[in-house]
């Protein structure tokens, strides 16, 4: 799978856990923003490698979402986030992703 990453840098990574390997992690900008990175559409491609494109995105959460940072960086994100390109929709609480 050849991954393509459409993320800018300077962030600060946060995984989530307990949810599937493709669970989404956040990833915080030091002005504030909080994007959610995740493997956002792959499609068969033959001029990859192993014939696969893989696209990763992090879009920015929305105004309306509230994040809190809890002990040992467990993140909870309130509303549930969600995709609108790929249809992506989940719920991150203490650090674990939820699929909705």
């Amino acid at each position: 799978m050849s991954v393509h990453r459409f993320v800018e840098p300077g962030h600060d990574r946060i995984e989530s856990t307990g949810g599937p390997a493709s669970a989404p992690d956040l990833l915080h900008y030091p002005d504030g923003t909080i994007r959610v990175m995740h493997v956002c559409k792959s499609w068969p491609d033959p001029k990859e490698p192993d014939g696969e494109f893989v696209k990763v995105i992090a879009p920015a959460l929305s105004p309306g979402h509230q994040v809190t940072f809890g002990p040992a960086r467990r993140t909870t994100v309130s509303p549930s986030i969600l995709c609108a390109d790929c249809g992506l929709h989940g719920y991150v609480t203490d650090g674990i992703w939820r699929s909705a």
